[in-house]
């Protein structure tokens, strides 16, 4: 599951790490992990899901965030919560993502990283 990002970007909850090759696991609490940067907070490792896009980087740290951002981004309308009190990943994704003269790019990005997860 995806948490809310609070204070901006701080990301507060617990993580597991799962290896679909070997089977290792790791769990531990992240508190005050600062995200930004295509770097695992855990295994402190480059993600595997990123890409340039737009003369920036594309990340995320699983399938379930590709789609996240893949839903926001392809949404025809995209609506704003009044005075949140705590931010969602949406609301503070880098404003080169949200424009729509990048939604095409973004897109077609979201979908070749999709093509790299396993089945």
């Amino acid at each position: 599951m995806i948490r809310p990002i609070v204070d901006g970007r701080l990301y507060v909850g617990d993580a597991k790490l799962v290896c679909t090759g070997c089977g290792y696991t790791r769990q531990q609490a992240v508190r005050g992990q600062w995200f930004g940067d295509a770097f695992d907070p855990i295994a402190k490792q480059p993600l595997w899901l990123k890409a340039p896009c737009c003369g920036r980087t594309l990340w995320a740290l699983n399938a379930e965030h590709l789609a996240v951002l893949e839903g926001y981004v392809g949404a025809a309308v995209c609506e704003r919560t009044a005075a949140p009190s705590a931010y969602t990943m949406v609301e503070v994704l880098p404003r080169w993502m949200k424009l729509a003269k990048h939604r095409g790019e973004v897109l077609r990005v979201i979908d070749r990283l999709k093509r790299t997860l396993p089945v």
